[in-house]
């Protein structure tokens, strides 16, 4: 099987993570001499992250929230109950992902 019908297959099953890095990974694997299980290790942890983004990204737009809040906007000179390393923390929103 070409590498064509290949991405065409990884389109065809809705596998967009893996998509959009095979080239990056391919490429990588053959300079590294990586062995397939190596290969698919990656691509598919390449999915799966995506996966995780795209979830994230959506709930964050389904939250209708007007805008994004930046952290650069944030006023860490009041005094307040969270500390400044707990902001960040919930500002990377992993809260979201883990179902927090």
């Amino acid at each position: 099987m070409g590498i064509v019908q290949i991405k065409n297959m990884l389109e065809d099953l809705r596998l967009s993570g893996m998509l959009k890095s095979f080239d990056a990974l391919r490429s990588r694997a053959t300079k590294e001499s990586w062995t397939a299980d190596e290969l698919l290790d990656q691509l598919l942890q390449s999915e799966h992250q995506w996966r995780e983004e795209a979830s994230s990204s959506k709930r964050v737009k389904g939250s209708k929230l007007p805008e994004l809040p930046r952290l650069e906007d944030f006023d860490f000179t009041v005094k307040r109950a969270f500390s400044k390393v707990q902001i960040k923390e919930l500002y990377t929103l992993r809260w979201l992902v883990n179902h927090q």
